[in-house]
């Protein structure tokens, strides 16, 4: 480990904000002269909501750029440093905006029996699938909107893909509630398209 990443440590545990920042700055210039995988991947694990900015942008992101495609440990620092990408515009459209799902994916086709992936992954599914129903009774929505019909296909999908990775049983209980909400809202918009249909057939003279 580097030195300079320890004094790191060190200040920010302390709460010297602007020396720990100061000292991030160094720890990428140490990183930048010798070069170590292994240190990326101690930096990105256990992070809870985002990376200092210099050590993300000045370690971690050169080292998921580099192979994003085909590299599992550079696509599992991504998806652990996921917020630091999302509050950076820029490195976000340079990596096409891609999304944590789309990273779990790609590291799933790669490591298909990885319980971390996999646990994160129906993390991931159920808190898409609890947001589509906050808003019952009025509907069920699709993002902040509410679903169409070829929207609530999509939500089915969802729950049968969670419900197949989900061995222990944890959301069974959301699986069920988010599909009978959503097969009675997708009812009630099939029925509300058939009416209107059969309003423009029949306009009042």
């Amino acid at each position: 480990m580097y030195t300079s990443y320890a004094k790191y440590c060190k200040l920010k545990e302390s709460g010297f904000r602007k020396e720990a920042n100061r000292a991030a700055e160094q720890v990428v210039v140490d990183y930048s002269n010798d070069p170590n995988p292994d240190f990326v991947v101690s930096i990105c694990e256990g992070v809870e909501d985002r990376l200092n900015y210099h050590l993300w942008s000045g370690i971690v992101l050169p080292f998921v750029k580099a192979d994003l495609e085909g590299n599992p440990i550079a696509i599992k620092c991504l998806i652990q440093t996921i917020q630091n990408l999302y509050s950076d515009g820029s490195a976000h459209r340079e990596l096409e905006w891609i999304s944590e799902e789309q990273l779990i994916r790609r590291y799933l086709a790669l490591c298909p029996d990885d319980n971390w992936a996999t646990g994160r992954h129906k993390e991931l599914l159920a808190r898409w699938l609890a947001h589509t129903i906050h808003e019952w009774p009025a509907g069920v929505l699709y993002g902040n909107d509410g679903a169409t019909v070829e929207q609530c296909g999509e939500i089915l999908e969802a729950i049968t893909e969670l419900a197949a990775i989900d061995r222990d049983s944890s959301y069974r209980s959301l699986c069920d509630d988010v599909k009978e909400k959503t097969v009675e809202y997708r009812d009630r918009l099939a029925n509300q398209a058939f009416r209107r249909a059969g309003e423009d057939r029949d306009p009042e003279l």
